[in-house]
């Protein structure tokens, strides 16, 4: 998905790790109120599962001066992401993990569950006007797509691989090619207690 990064500035980055989004100079005005709305919705049936979420933030700004901006200056960043996965080996799909009926062991016959997942994103920072006028550095809109395969070891264990692909709209300036359309491949082995 994409990450929120926050500290003095506003900036959002891939999954795979690439920023996109910058706003320079202008920094969170803490007086202000900050907006939160969001919704998420989840089905889980037999080895499927689908999961859709949304969310809208309204951030109030500050110029690099430590002024406060108008309320046109304010940011608007709205977000969607559907998810839809699928357990390979005919294991129930979980709310927290899949359970193999078969651990990993070779020796047994056993090798643990797998499942295919697939996600896309899509995230638009509104108010054009505050971003072209305040040096901000990046997009304003991505739409990112993953697609990846779990194999569950047994409860505790997962390793899972991930290939994401972002698409960048709306440039804003950045014209280094190194961070447009960027392709990522994210490997990860996870243990839970």
């Amino acid at each position: 998905g994409v990450a929120e990064s926050t500290g003095s500035a506003l900036t959002y980055s891939t999954s795979g790790g690439t920023t996109f989004f910058n706003t320079g100079g202008a920094t969170f005005d803490n007086d202000k109120t900050r907006y939160r709305l969001g919704a998420h919705w989840a089905w889980r049936g037999g080895p499927a599962s689908l999961s859709f979420e949304w969310s809208r933030v309204d951030y109030g700004l500050v110029d690099v001066t430590g002024n406060a901006l108008t309320q046109a200056d304010d940011l608007e960043v709205n977000a969607f992401n559907v998810e839809a996965t699928w357990v390979l080996t005919g294991e129930e799909k979980g709310w927290k993990t899949v359970v193999p009926d078969k651990f990993f062991n070779p020796h047994e016959g056993g090798w643990g569950a797998w499942e295919l997942a697939f996600r896309y994103g899509y995230l638009n920072l509104q108010n054009n006007d505050y971003i072209r006028s305040h040096g901000v550095t990046g997009n304003g809109r991505v739409s990112e797509y993953t697609f990846g395969v779990n194999w569950y070891m047994n409860p505790h264990t997962r390793f899972r691989i991930n290939y994401n692909h972002a698409v960048f709209s709306d440039d804003l300036g950045n014209n280094n090619e190194q961070t447009r359309d960027p392709d990522s491949l994210v490997i990860q082995y996870q243990i839970n207690f």
